[in-house]
């Protein structure tokens, strides 16, 4: 069983990567950069109010990891699952769970597939649940089409993560 974060869990040593996107198309090729680096096991938890890319990251990411399927808004199926891409994404939105428990009773350990990447919506709702080795991101609403996105990297795999998004962004940019 994966180890689960325990409140006050310790991030890495890299400082967190903030990134401001100035359109949803940005914010999809900021996914996609992270589309590209994800490997089967990786979790990336992805936290923000309503409206501030996190959906349009995630096809990003599903389109940087070759997933043919179109990107949906898991919010009433809980999970969605894309294949055919180099690494299948599971995308879950737990922003109808209560709680971490909710999370544990539909059977964490499932969604976890560790044949895939599992992207979590309102990840702050379930973190307890969530495994402690895996990347943080953070959306803020920065203007009508401007997206503020805080990586935080918690442990060695999601350093290589976030490390990657900051070298494709920078030579992108």
């Amino acid at each position: 069983m994966k180890r689960l974060a325990r409140a006050g869990a310790r991030c890495s040593a890299m400082e967190e990567l903030s990134i401001v996107t100035r359109s949803e198309a940005e914010t999809r090729r900021l996914g996609a950069l992270l589309g590209a680096a994800l490997r089967p096991g990786d979790v990336v938890a992805l936290d923000g109010e309503l409206g501030t890319g996190k959906t349009a990251f995630t096809r990003g990411v599903a389109a940087g990891a070759g997933a043919r399927d179109p990107v949906r808004s898991p919010s009433f199926t809980l999970v969605n699952r894309y294949e055919g891409g180099r690494v299948p994404i599971v995308h879950v939105d737990a922003y109808r769970l209560a709680g971490p428990e909710e999370l544990v009773a539909l059977g964490i350990e499932d969604v976890l597939d560790p044949q895939a990447a599992v992207l979590i919506e309102w990840a702050g709702r379930v973190a307890a649940a969530l495994p402690e080795e895996r990347l943080d991101v953070a959306f803020e609403h920065r203007g009508p089409a401007r997206r503020a996105l805080s990586f935080r990297p918690r442990g060695a795999r999601a350093e290589a993560l976030a490390a990657r998004v900051r070298e494709g962004w920078k030579e992108a940019s």
